[in-house]
């Protein structure tokens, strides 16, 4: 089935699902896959096409998630949204399907993220888009520095699935950051190739790791003396 495209991109677009296509596709089984789930919350129950088309009739109904599906202009390969929609703010959530060209899906994630958060500040009105991912996932951490997400804190022990506990990376991107990358680049999103030199120029010192070590090294060595007052 054909879904209609809501946002057109370079390498991806983003398109709008149906109740048809939530039922009779294969949406319901990227959260069937542990290596898609292993960092997400869901998978630790079996989803099936019925649950994924109640979800999805759920979520319409409430009015406050944004869904798309991620074409990568031949297949449909994952999904994109904004939810928690309120006062400006909105929670990004991204699963990429298996179906995905490996070589490629850095720069499809990330032009995913680019065009959902363009149409959240510039459609929405949204002036905050929060975004948070398990510590392991620290490389998309740093690769979505290039959009603006800037990482705002680590959060101990707030990932919980089943028996794990892990610590959770919290980034945003503001309005205001938007706005002077749309100055500096013309676009948000103004080439692939633009986006293949700048990730290559990123600094070698990562932000996560310093942010990491002060909060192990001097956090823990701060709330020790706190701990023993």
């Amino acid at each position: 089935m054909k879904l209609d495209v809501h946002i057109e991109g370079e390498n991806i677009d983003l398109c709008i699902p149906t109740e048809e296509y939530a039922l009779n596709s294969d949406w319901y089984s990227w959260f069937n896959d542990p290596k898609i789930t292993r960092y997400l919350y869901q998978g630790e129950t079996r989803n099936t096409p019925e649950k994924q088309l109640e979800f999805f009739k759920q979520e319409k109904a409430s009015g406050q998630r944004v869904i798309f599906i991620i074409s990568d202009k031949n297949n449909y390969i994952g999904t994109i949204s904004l939810s928690h929609i309120n006062k400006g703010q909105a929670d990004m959530a991204m699963v990429i399907g298996q179906q995905c060209n490996p070589r490629m899906r850095p720069y499809i994630s990330l032009e995913s993220i680019a065009r959902m958060s363009e149409y959240a500040m510039t459609e929405m009105g949204a002036r905050r888009i929060n975004s948070a991912q398990h510590m392991e996932l620290n490389g998309w951490q740093y690769r979505k520095e290039i959009l603006g997400y800037r990482l705002e804190g680590i959060t101990r022990q707030d990932f919980i699935k089943g028996e794990e506990r892990a610590n959770l990376m919290r980034s945003s991107l503001i309005y205001d950051d938007y706005l002077r990358l749309v100055d500096v680049r013309g676009q948000y999103w103004d080439s692939l190739d633009s986006m293949k030199r700048r990730l290559k120029s990123l600094p070698k010192e990562r932000f996560i790791d310093r942010l990491d070590h002060f909060l192990s090294v001097e956090g823990d060595a701060y709330y020790r003396d706190v701990f023993d007052l």
